[in-house]
């Protein structure tokens, strides 16, 4: 049940984040976005990234017993390094994150500021991320599911 709610949270996570960036990269071509759905965007990113992160460390420990050490580290080598990878790279937009969604609350994305092209690449940055993490955590899954 606690994989199925993760990837839920993960479906989330990767609408409200493409939107995001598509939306931010609107508007660093000078294409009109309405404000208030990009603020929207950005609040579901944040809880999104924070409850399906939450839910993966909860599942973390069954998945490093029952699929990493008995089948991923000798029979697919790869399948864990790729894992690996990801979790660097959601740990790297853990800490974007961590500046990216406080400025969502507070800036004028109608300004063109230093801060706002910041905060536009951040939100397009987010975006390469939460898919590969979404398509490794697939991958790893088909390959050997927690619990099966």
């Amino acid at each position: 049940m606690l994989m199925v709610v993760h990837g839920a949270a993960a479906v989330v996570l990767i609408g409200s984040t493409t939107h995001n960036g598509i939306m931010a990269v609107r508007q660093l071509w000078g294409r009109p976005i309405r404000p208030n759905l990009q603020k929207t965007y950005a609040a579901v990113l944040g809880w999104a990234f924070l409850i399906t992160f939450g839910l993966g460390l909860l599942s973390y420990p069954e998945f490093r017993m029952s699929v990493r050490l008995a089948y991923l580290d000798e029979s697919v080598p790869t399948g864990t390094l790729f894992f690996e990878i990801k979790e660097h790279w959601v740990g790297i937009g853990l800490v974007m994150l961590a500046g990216y969604w406080p400025m969502s609350r507070t800036i004028d994305i109608r300004e063109r500021t230093a801060d706002t092209v910041l905060y536009h690449v951040l939100g397009i940055a987010m975006v390469p991320i939460v898919w590969m993490a979404m398509w490794t955590g697939l991958i790893v899954t088909a390959i050997k599911p927690v619990g099966g």
